[in-house]
């Protein structure tokens, strides 16, 4: 069985991560260029965001519009942003400069679900194959599983960059199984975003939706007979797929209740 796990509120609570990595981010520049913490961690918000418009701009039901190039050029607009945001000189390697500070900042920050820590372990030493299948890059995944101990849990940490391709289509789950050598039917997608797993479903994987946001309602359309509310019930839900091999290459994955 093949897992492939998003990242940012699945596995990780978004808000709470990046509020962490802004403030840290922002000690790091103080510490090399001088001024406030809190006026860098103010233009690092502001980076976070003009990135993501960025991003969205050209992605958007376009998946396939060339990630690892627009990666390039988001390291040079977020070098721009952020020091044009504190109001300072950006320096000649501001970019290179950067790209070791977020993974420094990144490294430093953890905002895993409660429980989640537990249930990824239970998961991996039960010989389950696990994978990330997020919207970040590889490096930032690397990085931002720094300070857990679920690294070593992972075969590998799956991003648009791996793939050169935006997880905004079915195309995304396409060329991960591609680049795994497997058929789409041996992999379960578990993810927060309804949207993400419809994709999923579109390219013919499982899917499993996880809602570990408890303060906020299910999104629409989703059920709660059907999710995963608690990382403690990631295994029991897991177990509940059976792998059945139909041939000598082809594994399928079967809800044991729908099979009889």
């Amino acid at each position: 069985m093949i897992i492939l796990l998003d990242f940012d509120d699945t596995l990780s609570e978004y808000t709470v991560f990046y509020k962490q990595y802004t403030q840290v981010l922002g000690g790091i520049l103080r510490k090399s260029f001088g001024g406030e913490q809190e006026v860098w961690a103010h233009s690092a918000q502001l980076m976070l965001v003009a990135i993501e418009a960025d991003y969205m701009s050209r992605f958007l039901h376009n998946p396939l519009a060339g990630y690892c190039a627009w990666l390039k050029h988001s390291r040079h607009l977020a070098a721009q942003i952020l020091f044009e945001g504190a109001e300072m000189e950006a320096p000649a390697n501001a970019v290179q400069y950067l790209k070791r500070a977020h993974a420094k900042a990144l490294s430093q920050c953890s905002a895993l679900f409660a429980g989640m820590e537990v249930a990824i372990h239970r998961l991996a030493d039960a010989g389950i194959a696990l994978y990330t299948a997020s919207g970040n890059e590889s490096r930032h995944l690397h990085a931002a599983l720094q300070n857990t101990s679920l690294l070593n849990c992972f075969q590998r940490l799956y991003g648009p960059d791996l793939i050169d391709c935006a997880k905004e289509g079915p195309e995304y789950y396409t060329l991960i199984c591609k680049d795994l050598h497997i058929s789409p039917n041996m992999a379960l997608v578990v993810d927060n975003a309804p949207e993400a797993l419809g994709w999923a479903a579109e390219a013919g994987l499982n899917t499993l939706h996880i809602h570990l946001l408890n303060h906020l309602p299910l999104p629409d359309g989703c059920k709660l007979d059907t999710t995963i509310t608690h990382p403690n019930d990631l295994l029991q839900a897991l177990q509940s797929y059976t792998a059945v091999v139909t041939d000598e290459k082809v594994l399928k994955l079967h809800r044991s209740d729908a099979s009889g």
